[in-house]
């Protein structure tokens, strides 16, 4: 919502490419169908903008509106697998709550694949309890959990 309403005016291109290696959730992402009660926006006006309300067995919740979930890619991504089914590098990728879960040389890895797909001055985000200290990497760090690629 956020991409969409700083694009809207443009004709700028752009898509999210959703990734898990859970089959569920990414069905779960597919649907774009959440509770009334989970949907919190900033603005009131984004609600009828972006979702539709549920009816008859639907009713109490909202469904994101094929406008905004046709800027959706849904992928089955393994982060260790040996390439991406991504086309090119991202701008951006939040790769977040993930790395806590690993040990270091899996987290080496994990964030040596991850600089190879960020474009040069793109931006990885990390969870706050993250951290790419005590790993060889070329990010810079331009704030708490927020590294860039060198351009």
């Amino acid at each position: 919502i956020v991409i969409s309403e700083y694009l809207r005016h443009t004709d700028l291109p752009w898509t999210i490419v959703a990734s898990d290696i859970s089959h569920r959730m990414l069905e779960h992402c597919r649907l774009g169908i959440y509770e009334v009660a989970k949907v919190q926006l900033p603005h009131s006006n984004l609600l009828p903008q972006y979702f539709l309300r549920g009816i008859g067995k639907r009713n109490g919740f909202y469904r994101v509106k094929h406008e905004l979930r046709d800027h959706v890619l849904v992928k089955t991504i393994n982060l260790f697998q040996p390439t991406y089914p991504i086309q090119s590098r991202q701008d951006v990728i939040f790769c977040r709550n993930v790395m806590i879960y690993f040990d270091k040389e899996s987290r080496q890895l994990l964030v040596n694949k991850l600089f190879e797909q960020i474009h040069p001055g793109g931006f990885l985000f990390i969870g706050h309890s993250e951290s790419l200290l005590g790993l060889h990497h070329s990010f810079c760090q331009v704030g708490p959990s927020v590294y860039q690629r060198p351009a």
